[in-house]
């Protein structure tokens, strides 16, 4: 993954955070969700990991991998076959209450 991918990453995330940045108490009970497409979970502990070393204390981000897609998505049909386990993956993320924001994030 190139730095400015990275960069462009962190600052989605912390975009998204902002409003709860400013509410310490409450941004300590929420949740972001990473939602990595693919399966790699690698992959997917280590865009988890970047966007928590940019927010900071007092926020969570919790990786989530799509274990019904491939490792790597590297085909159009690949991509079509990943869009389930994303939805899914997206609105078990949208009920829960303590999650703040959703991000659908690939290296």
């Amino acid at each position: 993954m190139t730095s400015s991918r990275l960069s462009r990453l962190a600052l989605a995330a912390s975009l998204l955070a902002a409003p709860l940045v400013a509410l310490p108490a409450l941004a300590a009970e929420k949740v972001i969700v990473l939602i990595n497409p693919n399966s790699n979970e690698g992959a997917t502990s280590s865009m988890a990991e970047l966007a928590r070393m940019e927010l900071g204390d007092g926020l969570r981000v919790e990786g989530r991998s799509n274990a019904g897609a491939p490792p790597l998505l590297t085909t159009p049909e690949d991509m079509r076959n990943a869009v389930s386990g994303v939805v899914e993956i997206g609105v078990a993320a949208a009920q829960d209450e303590t999650v703040a924001a959703i991000i659908v994030a690939a290296f």
